[in-house]
């Protein structure tokens, strides 16, 4: 009886399409992964990869399917995360949201420090030089006009318990009121107002002061508050660094003349005089030592430097030689 031959051809086809179908879902499997990577990382869309020879995957992924036996299905395989990378992931979620803290916590820090440095910061100083007059607003809308050759100190913003400023030369003032003192300082005296208008001027060794408007105390420089002594309007005042002289004004006019440009010298001293022409005209003028005895008094209402100081002459009896810088007055 005759031997059916084994059939090896089918069974070696049927191994060889299984071992196919094993390789092919390794590759599609860990190509299936690497879409989803970039897909989690934001990256465009592209187009399926090829399986080898050129095929397409979906088109070879069918003819696996087709191969297998009848009522076997495909299986799926699931895996799930580690602990190191599911905490990867929720670090990675979570990342933004402390960039974004700290960067805010960052620039409240910033703002504090700039806040706080400009109400610390360094006082201006406003200089007029000779021969000019200039008028300035400041932050509280209180106004000062500074005589020549006169500095002012002030702070950009005034604190909310004082006003302060410090003057060299001659300002008038005008306060705006407010319930923190304005405090005008200088090498001899304080001088303390609310609100109201008036004149200081400073010399070598003593500061003046002349109220126009409103009531001020002034008390000297080492003195403390408990002493200042208070003017009306119409009332003057000298002090040095210990005391304090109360004087009236017989004409208030001529104190305030600078404002106009005038120049009223009511028996003051020759040096006085000429230290004041100096800053009024920015010019150096000079007398010899038996003139500075001499009172002056005269007024001025903008001549020239020349006519001043021709009159001036006459009056001492002296007469006026003209240098490279100004003027010199001699004795005859």
């Amino acid at each position: 009886m005759a031997r059916t031959p084994p059939q090896f051809g089918r069974r070696n086809n049927t191994q060889n399409l299984a071992r196919g179908y094993t390789r092919a879902r390794r590759r599609m499997a860990a190509i299936d992964g690497l879409v989803a990577i970039r897909s989690a990382a934001g990256s465009a869309e592209r187009a399926p990869p090829e399986a080898p020879n050129g095929t397409p995957k979906d088109f070879q992924w069918q003819k696996l399917l087709e191969a297998l036996p009848a009522g076997e299905a495909p299986r799926t395989v699931s895996r799930k995360p580690g602990r190191w990378q599911q905490r990867l992931v929720e670090v990675m979620h979570a990342r933004p949201v402390w960039a974004f803290a700290g960067a805010a916590i960052i620039l409240l820090i910033v703002l504090l420090r700039f806040d706080f440095g400009r109400e610390s910061q360094a006082w201006k100083s406003v200089a007029v030089s000779h021969g000019e007059r200039q008028q300035m607003l400041l932050a509280d809308g209180s106004i000062v006009e500074l005589n020549a050759g006169s500095t002012l100190k002030y702070p950009a913003r005034f604190s909310a318990a004082k006003r302060e400023v410090e003057l060299v030369g001659e300002a008038f003032f005008e306060v705006q009121s407010a319930s923190a003192p304005f405090e005008v300082k200088t090498i001899h005296a304080s001088v303390r107002v609310l609100g109201t208008s008036f004149n200081v001027r400073t010399w070598e060794n003593a500061t003046q002061v002349f109220v126009k408007t409103g009531r001020v105390g002034i008390a000297p420089k080492q003195s403390s508050t408990e002493n200042e002594i208070f003017l009306t309007p119409g009332l003057a005042a000298i002090c040095d660094t210990v005391a304090v002289l109360l004087t009236r004004v017989p004409a208030p006019q001529e104190i305030m003349a600078w404002r106009e440009g005038r120049l009223v010298f009511r028996d003051r001293p020759l040096p006085e005089v000429l230290a004041e022409l100096q800053r009024h005209f920015a010019i150096s003028i000079q007398a010899d030592d038996r003139l500075m005895r001499h009172n002056i008094t005269a007024q001025f209402a903008q001549e020239p430097a020349a006519d001043v100081i021709a009159a001036i002459a006459i009056a001492i009896h002296a007469r006026a030689e003209a240098t490279t810088a100004g003027y010199w007055l001699r004795e005859k």
